[in-house]
Parts: structure tokens; sequence; C-alpha cells
């Protein structure tokens, strides 16, 4: 309902047809993103995905500790992921310092 309210909107104010489809797609966007949980739950249902998941981890159990290899990879990629985090942080404060030299 809130789409048609802001196509009338725009299309009363004359606003170009490409401001009528963006604006009238972002406010159908929320109501199709929130069917995603559910079909993902529905998924792993109908695979049983919690019960392979938990037989997997049985299965490991069994085997002992990880390997050092296996928290390698890990702790390379936790590593990996907080220099991607840091990286618009940095190049954020270099440009404020830059600008405000």
């Amino acid at each position: 309902m809130r789409a048609l309210e802001l196509f009338f909107r725009r299309v009363v104010f004359a606003v170009p047809l490409a401001g009528c489809t963006s604006s009238s797609s972002d406010c159908v966007t929320p109501e199709h993103t929130a069917l995603v949980p559910i079909v993902g739950d529905a998924f792993d249902f109908f695979f049983k995905a919690h019960r392979m998941n938990a037989d997997l981890l049985l299965e490991r159990h069994v085997l002992g500790p990880s390997p050092l290899a296996d928290w390698a990879v890990v702790v390379g990629t936790a590593l990996v992921l907080l220099l991607l985090l840091a990286a618009p942080l940095v190049v954020a404060g270099l440009l404020i310092s830059h600008l405000t030299h």
C-alpha cells in the first residue's frame, strides 16, 4: 500500500518514471526479504539439515581434538575478516586527518 501511495505522489508531482519505480521497489523489498528466513527454515526441515549437522559433529567428536591446521584456517580467516573490517576505518581516519590539517 505504501508503494502505491509513493507512486501516486511521484506521478502527481511530475517526477520522472525512473524515480517512481525506484521508490516503489524500495517499499516492496522489505516484504520480500522477510520470506528469506521462512524459505531457509523450510529447506532445512525438508533436507533434515539439523540432523545432518548433528551427525557431522558427533562423527568429528569421535576423532578427538581438531588438528592444528584446522585452527590455523580459523584464525587466519578471523584475521582477514578483521583486516577487511578495519580497512575502511583506517582510510576514513586518514581522510579526516588529511582534511582537517
